[in-house]
């Protein structure tokens, strides 16, 4: 074989494994994330079964709070709408990664909120994935 076959041989090789690896990773990444969603959810779950929560906003729970804070929440809720436990919030926009300087990059993101949470309160997840150069992308989740 000439060295020019040799050489097509291995820039395929090269090429498909760097395919296989960013599949890999990309199937690890989604498990990973899925799992803490998982976690997410079951404590919100389970929190129901133990404790069940009030569907329904009542306004005598703002008494003893401070007044602006009654004055907020009297403005944006009515008595008796439902109470929201969970939210999907998917965003996209631009981060900056420099604290320096202007290095704005593109991002998409998916954000599950939930209320309330056995054992911690409220809890987040939120999913992202930045465009740092032309087909790579970084992703990053925080929870």
């Amino acid at each position: 074989m000439t060295w020019m076959l040799w050489l097509l041989l291995v820039l395929c090789s090269l090429a498909l494994a760097a395919l296989g690896l960013s599949a890999y990773g990309a199937r690890k990444w989604a498990d990973a994330t899925q799992t803490l969603t998982g976690k997410l959810e079951a404590g919100r779950i389970d929190q129901k079964a133990q404790l069940p929560a009030p569907t329904r906003y009542d306004a005598r729970e703002l008494e003893g709070l401070p007044a602006p804070v009654q004055r907020y929440f009297r403005a944006v809720l009515k008595d008796r709408q439902a109470i929201v436990s969970a939210v999907t919030i998917k965003m996209t926009g631009s981060i900056n990664m420099s604290a320096t300087a202007e290095q704005w990059k593109p991002f998409t993101s998916k954000q599950r909120v939930v209320t309330s949470h056995a054992g911690s309160g409220p809890g987040f997840l939120w999913d992202a994935q930045i465009s740092m150069l032309p087909g790579i992308k970084v992703h990053v989740v925080d929870s």
